[in-house]
């Protein structure tokens, strides 16, 4: 009895420590299988304001790089330079992937800390006989290790592993397929963008428009172009207007220019209404008041033409070498084609127009008049006089009329359809020929055109027209773009 009693406790104390080894196998197992699953953008924490992960092992990838094209340099510039040691990029057969993650410095302020997540084919102890120098390393798992100049960088994202205080993982993450992928937040921009410059104005007054949350982007390489997709977070899908404008005839994709159809004016307008809400002294009502008085026009007349679908092209007066040209607004031409409606009153508004520039030129460049002074001696002042400055018809085009002082030029066409206004001739005459010509419509319909030949950098010398294309559901904004590559 003792016996068969003392043979029961063995097996049972046996099968409970097989049971034991079994589960704990299996969660070892499950554990290593999930910890070789997770994606990069799994150890990026929560405060981190970029993040891109490389595919430096994927198919399409290596077919560009056997090309013999400038993807392999300008892919090894853009490591190099944010840090990438160069000892791994000459190992790169050795990488599946590579991520670059910037956090907040711990100064704080506008500077960022950069670390690199680097995922190895094998072992990533092998990287270990790297000779890397003045770099800190870490090791977060089999196939996975950071390296970063920055000790704190390390540190921030050895902590992100041991405490899962990751980001949530996105959708463009789960697709193993892409080249590039990654996010940034809004302030990233924000804090990109020169504050002395315009344009910063209004990145910062579109708040109303753009929360204040990550923006995730992911890009493709196939078929001798690169496909890319953006997630934008929007505030309200009202801001922006998600108008249904199928019947509206849109231009062709133009050399060296940038083309934006279905424009909306009213959108810009409602930014720099935004901006000037809190300003008691250069508010919105102050404004229309100033045009009133000083160049007499009359903002209210023209708000019906905002609302109007519209075509904007524009193209650098010379090509662009730096993000400061890129940024000044005066750098470029503008076009902006405007198709007619039956209850806009066309002729108030081509006078409203032709009035406003004839008092701005005249307050520009007044001219001087002789006065008798109250001693009866002749003197000189300088005088706001309008009928200085006449539009005149052009003879090159029909109805197209034109006006020129020095180096300001503006012209303006109004036919049956459409009324088109720029500030230089030969770019508004290539327009009109591309809107009206049957011949240049390809078929492809899309938001916007961008030529990147008009850009001389190492980073786009690659690329030829991009076309882009923009749609609001419910709280997002997504763009999807595709940009032939010359090579």
């Amino acid at each position: 009895m003792d016996k068969d009693r003392k043979k029961k406790i063995i097996i049972l104390f046996f099968f409970a420590l097989f049971s034991v080894s079994i589960v704990a196998i299996a969660f070892f197992v499950l554990c290593n299988k999930k910890s070789n699953h997770k994606t990069l953008i799994d150890y990026s924490p929560k405060n981190a304001i970029f993040f891109l992960e490389i595919n430096l092992s994927g198919k399409n990838l290596k077919n560009f790089l056997n090309k013999g094209n400038a993807t392999e340099t300008v892919l090894e510039k853009f490591l190099i330079d944010n840090d990438f040691p160069r000892e791994l990029w000459q190992a790169k057969e050795k990488i599946e992937k590579a991520a670059l993650i910037e956090i907040p410095s711990e100064k704080n302020g506008y500077r960022s800390e950069k670390a690199w997540l680097v995922k190895s084919l094998n072992d990533v102890r092998e990287l270990e006989t790297l000779p890397l120098h003045n770099l800190y390393f870490s090791i977060i798992d089999k196939n996975t290790a950071i390296f970063s100049l920055s000790l704190y960088a390390l540190n921030v994202l050895s902590e992100t592993h041991a405490q899962d205080i990751k980001i949530e993982s996105h959708d463009f993450a789960r697709d193993n397929n892409n080249f590039i992928y990654g996010y940034f937040k809004n302030e990233y921009v924000k804090n990109f963008l020169s504050k002395e410059s315009i344009n910063y104005e209004l990145m910062k007054n579109s708040k109303a428009v753009f929360r204040e949350e990550n923006i995730y982007w992911k890009i493709n390489l196939m078929h001798n172009k690169i496909f890319f997709d953006i997630e934008v977070p929007l505030s309200s899908a009202d801001e922006l207007d998600n108008k249904d404008d199928a019947n509206v005839q849109e231009l062709a994709p133009l050399n060296n220019a940038i083309v934006i159809n279905k424009f909306n004016l009213s959108t810009l307008i409602d930014i720099l209404k935004a901006g000037l809400a809190n300003q008691s002294d250069n508010s919105w009502e102050y404004l229309e008041k100033y045009l009133e008085a000083k160049y007499k026009v009359r903002l209210s007349e023209l708000y019906t033409f905002f609302d109007q679908p519209a075509i904007l092209v524009v193209q650098p007066k010379n090509i662009i070498t730096s993000l400061a040209d890129a940024l000044a607004i005066g750098n470029y031409y503008y076009t902006l084609v405007l198709e007619k409606s039956a209850s806009n009153n066309d002729e108030a508004l081509l006078y409203s127009i032709e009035t406003f520039i004839q008092n701005y030129l005249a307050f520009k460049y007044p001219s001087s008049k002789e006065i008798v002074l109250p001693d009866k001696t002749i003197g000189k002042e300088l005088v706001a006089d309008v009928k200085d400055f006449v539009f005149e018809e052009n003879s090159d085009y029909k109805n197209l009329r034109t006006i020129k002082k020095n180096d300001f030029e503006f012209n303006y066409l109004n036919n049956e359809n459409i009324i088109s206004a720029g500030n230089n001739h030969k770019l508004l005459e290539m327009v009109l020929q591309s809107f009206f010509s049957t011949e240049s419509k390809n078929g492809i319909s899309y938001d916007m055109s961008f030529d990147f030949r008009i850009i001389d950098s190492q980073w786009t010398n690659s690329l030829g027209i991009g076309l882009f294309t923009n749609n609001v559901l419910s709280d997002k904004l997504y763009i999807h773009g595709e940009v032939s590559l010359n090579i």
